[in-house]
């Protein structure tokens, strides 16, 4: 399996170097990391299944929404959620992949996929993917 990351914000900073940069210049960020990892967090799980509970009403204003339940449950466990987290919900070593700001091609940048393979250490349910960043500014005194 693997992460498609289709967004292109790494190439627009290629496509920036590559347009204005002078030759030996520098380029920052020079380098990113993202990493990805499973975690499991049950309380973040009840949260974003609770966040369907409206659509449960078989009465509101006179109209039943429960039919609608399934695919709203759907719809939040779609979205990405933005937050910080405690570490100790990692249950696996993260997979890490690295984007060399001033070597890698715009095309190399476009579309991006990230081959994913965990061995998990602990026991328990896997609620998502955790994903973070580094960035490195090499050469900045």
């Amino acid at each position: 399996h693997g992460l498609y990351a289709g967004q292109r914000t790494n190439a627009g900073d290629v496509h920036s170097r590559s347009q204005w940069l002078k030759p030996n210049g520098k380029m920052f960020p020079t380098q990113g990391v993202l990493y990805v990892v499973p975690f499991t967090d049950d309380a973040l799980y009840i949260e974003q299944y609770s966040k369907a509970y409206f659509w449960s009403q078989q009465s509101f204003h006179g109209v039943d929404l429960s039919s609608l339940r399934q695919a709203a449950i759907a719809e939040y466990f779609r979205q990405p959620v933005v937050d910080t987290f405690d570490h100790r919900i990692l249950i696996a070593k993260p997979t890490k992949h690295v984007v060399n700001f001033i070597e890698d091609s715009e095309s190399t940048l476009q579309d991006v996929t990230i081959p994913l393979n965990f061995t998990v250490f602990s026991a328990g349910s896997i609620h998502g993917l955790a994903f973070w960043f580094d960035v490195a500014f090499m050469g900045s005194t």
